[in-house]
């Protein structure tokens, strides 16, 4: 109900109607001038309010009534109690019987008895009850009172209406500090017993000694904590006047302790203010019925909290179990600062309702059970598992551990300590110097805490003491387990387990339990060796493989071996750089070549994997296989942790070297035996089937996965035939029939030119059709805010086009553990368009805000078959984030376009431009408005590029920014880029084929990288128009058949790998006659700042495999022809036309380097060409390019 203040006559009226109905004294008169002025329940009035009930609760109406009787609180009613006598109070509640309160609740109407009874105490009611007749009471309500009640409604008693009813009340046992031993291990919590009180105390008469009383925390502690006299303990005590005295607030308990009480916060969002004047939020707290002393007084004497401190901490103490009623409320109340002390005079303006009542006891402190049943067993030479039995109130476990290489005397101050000793080495016991750092030695490297202690003899002479502590460690292990595997490092470890327990609420003496008994292993004087056993091969569909073994600790470190030579594991050498053996002085190590031979022969033939030990399984994937090489593997397992041990005379590690000879060695790293060994080749992984693109009259394949080459077999009948095989990833298969399916299968192979051996993956089989090559593109955009407009593109031989909409109100959602969430889109037709012409609609009375999808279907037949093929765009008929934000170079400038929104009024585009070493020239980016759906950025300068973002606005919001995106300022493209077969002498005159690759220069170019691959460059940008480059290597300068240095690198521009600073290269890498190489030219920039942004359609050659006529004569009636014989060539396939250029027919085939024509006329002018086809290098088919035209006159 909406409140409303009395202004003018009608609050006049309101004040004479309450001002005559009331039968009270005189003060009800001014409490109810009080009300109507607009002072609300104020504290120095807050005496009178029983009265002003009373007189209020004539002047509403029957709704109001009730109102008003719900909206006096418990603190009301003790204000009109404490206005009378303790014996007028007692008078008045023995003067009505429960019989007359039922009187007097039947004097009046049953809602006015209602109100009566909630608004006055039982002695009011009654009097209430005698002086006012129904008649008068009904004639008030229905004259007067009528119209100022209406305009009031509930405001006349609205005094506690913004006032939240404090909840939430928690309690719990509050100390004041804590006495702590000198050697921190005892604590004795404390309270003050009166606190806030200064005054002094006799504590005992005729006593001065002071330290006759005196008490320390613990025995061993120097110095006083507090003062214990007859049982009363003092934090200070002094003498005074013959006496021992104290300070009151001195005494301390250390049984009983504060009650500390909280509450969930009230805020005073509903009602701020009033009169200007703000609401300010305390609280008032009842104890047993009791008013709390507060730090805040009001002008009438009331005290309280303000809100900062959501909390209350007795002053008194309490024995556990000594129960208290605590209550809240909540008060608004106003500040004013006095003008003339200048500090802030408080009145309390609103009160809440007390909280309900919440009783309180400190709980005597529980001790938190011991951990039992605690025992430690070994699972491995490096794992002990630590289980015990289960304690009911504990929130976790502290396991803590500690381990040393010989035995340590445990006790529950070890473990309070952290640490124990392991050893104290005394340099004067050692006789010497050489003697004391013999005897330190064998302490050292086992990571013992050390502590060196100078001392000094009878004779002055200097000393050290060496003191090694093992220090403890612990784990925190979760309630709902019993148990934890420890990882052990040395030869003794000893546990003990503690319980802990959450005890925010103070239950519990400590937080932890007693230490439990201590346990401990034992384990063996050898480093963890545990063997792997059970290596297996498991091979996989891919063609690779996996080695298994029986698993091991997680703790242990295990390395796999392998190499293609099985003898390779018959000695240990292979195992030297593991083991790093060396003399306990350092002078020798095992892999000094002095050793043997047989360890540098490992490093060459043997590599290595390391697996963690919670693994049992290793891929073939991760390792540097050659393809169809067979591998032989072992493993084993090591453990360094002794390493710093001298072992030379207790188990070192020995190797017989060449001559017969034994050398030991101290300090090593421990291996196990090795595993049995396994065997495995590396297979070729499946080709992945290949893109397709068909034509009419052929099928373009592209592969992925291609090794070496790839062979390709086509079905005819029943079976399969090769028809290529080839060392680039696309294949063309030409001269098919139209509109016809066919089936391939293809296989991937590698082949090692040194070896000559050649290994296969297994097939890919797969099917494509010959047809027009079909695409469809849909777009659709915003026509309208009512109204969507699609467009597609055009489809070869297209009957007709389906249009399908959806929306996301045409959406259902199912969900099923087995997929998750599926959603399922309803799709209407809402067109068929039969013209093959149209490629464009445009969707109507649509909906604004909602979403749509579209779907294109174009309906085509190819031969007998009818086809379609379809598209999917979506649209939103609301204001959204740009879509398709395209940042374009064209020369210096950067166009940025998007898709026009037909709700945006206007955009904004934001950038920032970068130099060429990525440095914004603004710190801000550049924000510019544009109503077009495009804008062009001006003025790029080399290496520069620019970072674009487009909004759209609606005239009143802005859409979010849209993604990224970004232009650089880059080079020109390389273009004219030719390859070509050239003979190359070296230094000695010896002549070789190699390639020369030419280009043309690019303005502003520095230098250039030049690429070769055995791949066509097939993925054209149409934005850019260029193509990705394949994977491609740099050419070589030098080169040879090295494994590993095979080629020596260009650097012609500041020596930086892979440069060219002319227009040519020459190829000098391993090539492989009959190979065709493609090669790529990128352009740069000074210092790699610009870049050309991508590769024109690639240059290629057949490598050392040009076709020619290098001789033809002319005879009667036929024309012989000399061929240049091509290495690898199978055949030669001559072309002849009578024109130069074009024209060119096939006329016969040869496999030698002859061919006669005898079809020629006389007088007749002739022009012939060959191709050379044939196997290259690489075991597959190749066709060289056609050779340049011999001219001849038939005879």
């Amino acid at each position: 109900m909406k409140r409303k203040k009395l202004m003018g006559w009608k609050r006049m009226a309101a004040f004479a109607m309450a001002l005559t109905l009331t039968l009270g004294d005189g003060s009800s008169v001014g409490v109810m001038a009080a009300q109507v002025s607009g002072t609300e329940t104020a504290a120095t009035v807050a005496t009178e309010e029983t009265t002003e009930a009373a007189a209020v609760a004539e002047v509403t109406t029957e709704a109001e009534s009730e109102a008003a009787s719900e909206k006096e609180t418990e603190a009301e009613s003790e204000a009109a109690s404490e206005k009378e006598t303790e014996a007028e109070s007692e008078a008045a509640s023995e003067k009505e019987t429960e019989a007359e309160s039922e009187a007097a609740s039947e004097k009046e109407t049953e809602a006015e008895s209602e109100a009566a009874s909630e608004k006055e105490t039982e002695a009011e009611s009654e009097a209430a009850s005698e002086k006012v007749t129904e008649t008068e009471s009904e004639k008030a309500t229905e004259t007067e009172a009528t119209e100022a009640a209406e305009e009031t409604e509930d405001v006349l008693l609205g005094a506690e209406v913004g006032v939240s009813q404090v909840i939430g009340l928690e309690g719990k046992e509050k100390i004041d500090g804590t006495l702590v031993s000198d050697d921190g291990k005892v604590e004795k919590d404390y309270s003050f017993v009166n606190k806030d009180k200064t005054d002094t105390v006799v504590v005992k008469a005729g006593e001065t000694d002071a330290a006759k009383y005196a008490k320390k925390v613990a025995d061993t502690d120097t110095r006083t904590s507090y003062y214990d006299v007859d049982g009363k303990f003092y934090k200070e005590i002094f003498e005074k006047d013959g006496n021992l005295c104290a300070k009151a607030d001195a005494e301390i308990s250390f049984d009983k302790k504060h009650h500390q009480i909280t509450w969930n916060q009230v805020t005073n969002q509903t009602e701020i203010s009033q009169n200007g004047k703000l609401y300010y939020i305390g609280y008032q707290i009842k104890a047993n019925g009791q008013n709390v002393e507060l730090d805040n007084k009001t002008v009438d004497g009331q005290t309280f909290q303000n809100y900062s401190y959501l909390g209350y901490t007795s002053t008194g103490v309490y024995a556990a179990g000594e129960k208290v009623i605590y209550e809240v409320r909540a008060i608004y109340y106003t500040k004013t600062k006095d003008a003339q002390t200048g500090k802030d005079t408080y009145t309390i303006a609103k009160t809440g309702d007390w909280s309900a009542a919440y009783e309180y006891a400190n709980v005597a402190k529980k001790t938190v059970s011991q951990v039992t049943g605690v025992a430690a067993t070994l699972k491995s030479a490096k794992t002990a598992e630590v289980t015990w039995a289960p304690v009911a109130e504990a929130s976790d476990y502290t396991v803590s551990y500690i381990s040393a290489d010989t035995e340590l005397q445990v006790t529950d101050d070890t473990w309070k300590n952290g640490s124990a000793v392991v050893a104290v080495v005394n340099e004067k016991e050692c006789g010497s110097e050489e003697a004391f750092e013999a005897a330190c030695k064998k302490y050292e490297g086992h990571g013992y805490a050390i502590n060196t202690e100078y001392k000094y003899d009878e004779n002055y002479d200097e000393y050290r003491i060496r003191t090694y502590y093992a220090d403890a460690d612990y784990d925190r292990i979760d309630a709902s387990k019993t148990y934890v595997d420890i990882g052990v490092d040395h030869k003794y470890t000893y546990f003990v387990v503690r319980a802990n327990v959450n005890n925010a609420n103070k239950e519990y003496e400590s937080e932890s339990g007693a230490y439990s008994a201590t346990v401990s292993v034992v384990t063996s004087d050898a480093a963890n060796v545990q063997a792997v056993t059970g290596l297996k091969v498991e091979n996989n569909k891919d063609g690779s493989f996996n080695l298994k073994w029986n698993p091991v600790d997680d703790d242990t470190d295990i390395r796999i071996y392998y190499s293609t030579d099985a003898s390779a594991f018959d000695n240990g050498a292979y195992l030297y750089d593991l083991a790093n053996a060396q003399t306990a002085n350092g002078s020798a190590y095992v892999k000094d070549d002095s050793v043997n031979e047989a360890y540098q022969i490992a490093q060459k033939t043997v590599s290595h994997e390391d697996v963690d030990g919670s693994q049992n399984e290793l891929s073939s994937i991760g390792l540097n296989l050659e393809v169809g090489k067979k591998y032989y593997f072992v493993a084993v397992t090591y453990d360094n942790s002794k390493y710093s041990t001298n072992r030379e005379d207790i188990t070192p590690y020995q190797v017989v070297k060449a001559d017969g000879s034994v050398v030991k060695y101290g300090k090593f790293t421990d291996i196990s035996a090795a595993s049995n060994k396994v065997s495995a080749t590396r297979e070729m992984g499946k080709l992945g089937k290949p893109d397709t693109k068909s034509e009419k009259n052929s099928i373009t394949m592209t592969f992925g996965g291609k090794e070496t080459g790839i062979e390709i077999y086509r079905k005819s009948g029943k079976k399969y035939k090769k028809i290529a095989t080839t060392t680039s990833n696309q294949y063309v298969d030409k001269d098919l029939k139209a509109d016809t399916t066919y089936s391939y299968k293809a296989r991937t192979y590698a082949y090692d030119t040194v070896t000559k051996k050649t290994v296969y993956s297994d097939y890919v089989f797969f099917s494509a059709e010959t047809s027009v090559d079909n695409y469809i593109d849909v777009k659709a955009v915003k026509a309208s805010k009512n109204s969507v407009k699609l467009t597609w593109t055009k489809v070869k031989g297209a009957a007709k086009y389906e249009i399908y909409r959806t929306s996301t109100s045409s959406t259902d959602t199912s969900y099923s553990k087995k997929d998750g969430t599926a959603s399922n889109a309803k799709w209407k037709l809402v067109k068929t368009i039969n013209s093959a012409k149209t490629v464009k609609y445009t969707d109507k009375k649509l909906t604004s805000g909602e979403s749509y999808g579209y779907k294109v279907v174009a309906v085509y037949k190819t031969g007998k078959d009818a086809k379609n093929i379809y598209d999917i765009a979506y649209v939103t008929l609301d204001l959204q984030t740009p879509q398709n934000v395209v940042a374009l170079l064209s020369g210096s400038k950067v166009k940025v376009t998007w898709d026009a929104d037909k709700y945006a009024k206007k955009y904004e585009v934001r950038y920032i431009k970068t130099d060429a070493q990525g440095k914004s020239y603004t710190e801000d980016p550049v924000v510019v408005s544009t109503k077009k759906a495009n804008y062009t950025i001006k003025g790029l300068k080399a290496g520069e590029s620019v970072t674009v973002q487009v909004r759209a606005y609606n005239g009143k919001k802005w859409s979010s920014w849209s993604d990224r995106d970004g232009a650089e300022m880059s080079l020109a493209n390389v273009k004219s880029v030719s390859a070509k077969n050239v003979t190359v002498k070296d230094a000695n005159g010896v002549a070789s084929t190699k390639v020369k690759v030419s280009w043309k220069k690019v303005s502003g170019a520095a230098y250039y990288e030049v690429y070769r691959s055995t791949n066509p460059a097939t993925k054209y940008n149409k934005d850019t128009k260029t193509y990705d480059m394949p994977y491609a290597v740099a050419i070589a300068k030098e080169s040879n058949t090295d494994e590993i240095f095979d080629t020596v690198a260009y650097k012609e521009y500041k020596n930086q790998y892979n440069t060219i600073v002319g227009t040519s290269a020459i190829d000098a890498g391993q090539l492989q006659s009959g190979v065709t190489y493609y090669y790529y030219v990128v352009a740069y920039a000074e210092n790699g700042t610009a870049v050309s942004n991508g590769v024109v359609k690639n240059a290629s050659v057949v490598f050392n495999a040009d076709a020619s006529i290098t001789k033809i004569k002319a005879k009667k009636g036929k024309t012989t022809l000399t061929l240049g014989k091509v290495a690898g060539a199978k055949k030669y396939v001559v072309y002849r036309s009578t024109n130069a250029k074009k024209g060119f027919k096939q006329i016969g085939t040869t496999k030698k380097t002859t061919y006669v024509d005898k079809t020629t006329k006389k007088g007749k002018t002739y022009y012939y060409k060959v191709v050379a086809v044939g196997k290259n290098g690489l075991k597959a088919d190749f066709e060289t390019a056609m050779s340049s035209a011999k001219k001849v006159k038939a005879k």
